[in-house]
């Protein structure tokens, strides 16, 4: 990652046309990675950005400050995953998922679902994991993991279903989909921070079509007033 993050700074440079001196924040995090000098950096381009709302080169590189600092943070807490609390652990899980380490994440999960089988989160990350990484038996294998672990859990179906569809399951990913909704409002969860109306509705749409069932007409009628310029619309 932070070979990645080398490279990128040195590219975006050269694309822009823009040097980055040795003195510059970017440069002097990169040497010294202290509070100090991320606060300074921060400040400093900050205030390049209030200066000249226009030029784009300052909000650029505070992102790469930002992602520099935070890849920085990832490592420690690697070499510290051991003295974690567990809830911290699958935060630390979760952001590898969301930066795209998947293959990282995984792991990281299976250490938590070893010390904590019966929690159902890690198991529903976990398959979130797989299925974006193209696995998609063992993202099913997951999900009906953290479904054992909690059967109200609505978002796993959800992910669940998404899973079987890719798998050709249609008739399963159906069952499993409208399974779930019967715990939409139910569970510990938020519903709509999990999963969006939107998509829902287009999961279930698509699954009510591929197999054939006229109910798909009465999940379109409610896409259309919600998404009318969807890609739902595109389906076969």
């Amino acid at each position: 990652m932070k070979r990645i993050l080398v490279i990128g700074i040195l590219l975006l440079s050269l694309s822009a046309g823009y040097l980055i001196a040795e003195t510059s924040p970017i440069q002097k995090f990169q040497k010294d990675p202290t509070t100090e000098n991320l606060l300074e950096g921060i400040a400093s381009y900050t205030k390049e950005m209030k200066d000249d709302p226009d030029n784009t080169v300052p909000q650029i590189m505070l992102n790469w400050l930002l992602l520099t600092a935070y890849n920085n943070n990832l490592d420690k807490l690697d070499a510290k995953f051991d003295e974690l609390a567990v809830g911290m652990k699958f935060q630390f899980a979760n952001q590898q998922l969301a930066i795209g380490e998947f293959d990282t994440a995984i792991k990281t999960y299976d250490k938590i679902n070893m010390s904590s089988p019966k929690w159902s989160c890690p198991w529903r990350h976990k398959g979130e994991a797989y299925y974006k990484s193209g696995q998609m038996e063992a993202a099913e294998k997951a999900f009906l993991k953290a479904i054992e672990t909690r059967e109200t859990h609505y978002d796993a179906y959800v992910w669940l279903a998404k899973a079987q569809m890719k798998m050709k399951k249609y008739k399963t990913a159906l069952e499993s989909l409208e399974k779930g909704l019967t715990y939409k409002g139910k569970d510990i969860e938020e519903p709509e921070e999990e999963v969006s109306s939107i998509e829902e509705y287009t999961l279930h749409y698509q699954l009510l079509k591929k197999n054939n069932k006229p109910e798909a007409e009465k999940i379109a009628a409610k896409l259309q007033k919600i998404d009318p310029d969807g890609d739902w619309k595109n389906f076969e």
